[in-house]
C-alpha cells in the first residue's frame, strides 16, 4: 500500500503479522479486512492469526488495514 486509502498520505506502516500471533478484540475491531486472516472465533477475547498477513497503518489519520504478503 504507498497511500492511505482515506486521507491520501503516504506515511505508512508496515506491521508483519505471522501465523498464531495473538489479536485482541479491541484491536480486531480497528482493521479493515483482519476477518479474511484470523480464525474469527468471537467466544474469546483474543484471536489468533491463522494466515500470516501485513498490517498497514497510516501515521497521519490512524487507518488500518490488513493484507496478503506479496511476495
Amino acid at each position: 500500500m504507498n497511500k492511505c486509502k482515506k486521507c491520501k498520505s503516504a506515511d505508512i506502516k508496515e506491521q508483519y503479522q505471522p501465523k498464531g500471533k495473538k489479536i485482541y478484540w479491541c484491536e480486531h475491531n480497528e482493521i479493515k479486512k483482519l476477518s479474511k486472516f484470523t480464525k474469527s472465533d468471537k467466544n474469546y477475547s483474543v484471536d489468533r492469526i491463522k494466515e500470516p498477513c501485513v498490517i498497514y497503518t497510516c501515521e497521519t489519520c490512524g487507518y488500518k488495514v490488513a493484507k496478503k504478503l506479496e511476495k
